[in-house]
């Protein structure tokens, strides 16, 4: 029987690429445990999806302390799944590409960090596996297995960004000063348009401006 993993193999390929020399990983800090410590007082966090889980951590330490949130996007994914009993029953390429525009989804609950200089960025491209069993006690829905890891298997680049505005800039940059979410979709965001003008409005960048047609229309601010 194969047991779900609490780290997946992922964060720690990332955890210890991403570790300085001096740094310490799993370090307590303010009451909670960060994934690196700098011999600097600078905190890395390696964080592979809802970066808003990371809400709490982040309140506590950037009064104090310089935070780089380190994310990985997956360009290339493949999905392993095994059988419950370990054996490998099939792998493929899986039709999912990662983007930039994901990132928008994923700090949905921290816009209101938005202006705080300490938060810094590195957006991580990559390739990973993603490991599944085919567990008979799914019972809802049987025909979809449980991911149990992520594996990275390769590192393509990375983009550094020294605040989250600098992140949002990229995107106003490329639209027009008044534009809908089909502007968006245009520049690449494919699903994601609706996430990326509900967070750029929630951090006060953009302002609703009535319709253009059937869309919403949205002004830069």
């Amino acid at each position: 029987m194969i047991n779900t993993y609490n780290e997946s193999d992922l964060h720690k390929s990332l955890k210890e690429h991403f570790c300085p020399k001096n740094g310490k990983t799993e370090q307590p800090l303010l009451g909670s445990i960060c994934d690196i410590l700098c011999d600097t007082g600078k905190v890395i966090e390696i964080q592979t999806s809802n970066l808003s889980s990371l809400r709490v951590k982040l309140e506590k330490f950037l009064p104090k302390h310089k935070v780089l949130i380190i994310y990985p996007i997956a360009l290339t994914s493949y999905i392993q799944v095994l059988n419950d009993d370990g054996s490998i029953r099939h792998r493929r390429k899986s039709p999912k590409h990662g983007s930039f525009f994901q990132i928008f989804k994923e700090l949905s609950g921290l816009y209101h960090l938005i202006d705080n200089k300490n938060l810094s960025f590195k957006l991580v491209y990559i390739s990973s596996e993603i490991i599944k069993i085919d567990k008979e006690v799914k019972k809802r829905n049987p025909l979809r297995p449980g991911v149990i890891n992520k594996k990275l298997i390769e590192i393509h680049s990375s983009e550094d960004y020294k605040n989250m505005k600098a992140i949002c800039k990229k995107v106003l940059d490329l639209v027009p000063e008044e534009f809908t979410n089909q502007d968006i979709k245009n520049i690449g965001a494919k699903g994601y348009a609706s996430y990326t003008s509900w967070f750029l409005s929630k951090a006060e960048l953009i302002s609703s401006e009535g319709k253009k047609g059937r869309f919403k229309l949205y002004k830069k601010i």
